[in-house]
């Protein structure tokens, strides 16, 4: 009978404390500043990762402003992605139910202009704005493989460049 008892009272302390874990990390600005760096490091893998100003916690709504990051993977090397402000909230009892809006970005690839960028993700509906005064495909060689599109053009050179993503 005390095996029993002694595996029921291990059992809720291992639940008080996965429950303390995670409420410490959706509710609190140290414990969503650590998954928001787990998450930048895991997905786009850049080199450096600098954050200004953090405000409010996953749950209720997480203000990050003046966002820089360095060598993001998937990007030509030597490109620096600047967010001046990124807003970032989710409902964690609904699956998709997550808001994420991006104020003035500005993505630099070496030797051109920046592609400026702002938008609206919300319950998986995007509406995304990108300009840029001038674009060469030569900066998006490493981006896409080679087998899905023939790299035989060399020097393509694009200027006033406006894309709206909405869907």
């Amino acid at each position: 009978m005390s095996m029993i008892k002694n595996v029921l009272v291990c059992f809720l302390v291992f639940v008080i404390l996965l429950a303390g874990a995670l409420a410490f990390c959706l509710m609190t600005p140290w414990g969503s500043q650590l998954i928001v760096r787990k998450m930048i490091s895991s997905y786009l893998r850049p080199n450096t990762i600098q954050i200004g100003q953090m405000r409010g916690a996953l749950a209720s709504g997480l203000s990050l402003d003046d966002i820089l990051l360095t060598n993001v993977n998937v990007l030509p090397e030597g490109n620096r992605l600047r967010i001046q402000h990124l807003y970032f909230a989710l409902n964690p009892f609904k699956r998709f139910d997550w808001t994420i809006n991006v104020d003035h970005a500005r993505l630099q690839f070496p030797e051109t202009d920046p592609v400026i960028i702002f938008g609206t993700l919300k319950n998986q509906s995007l509406d995304f704005n990108c300009f840029a005064p001038s674009l060469t495909l030569n900066d998006f060689r490493n981006v896409f493989p080679e087998k899905n599109i023939p790299w035989k053009v060399k020097n393509v050179s694009l200027s006033n460049v406006d894309i709206f993503l909405r869907g």
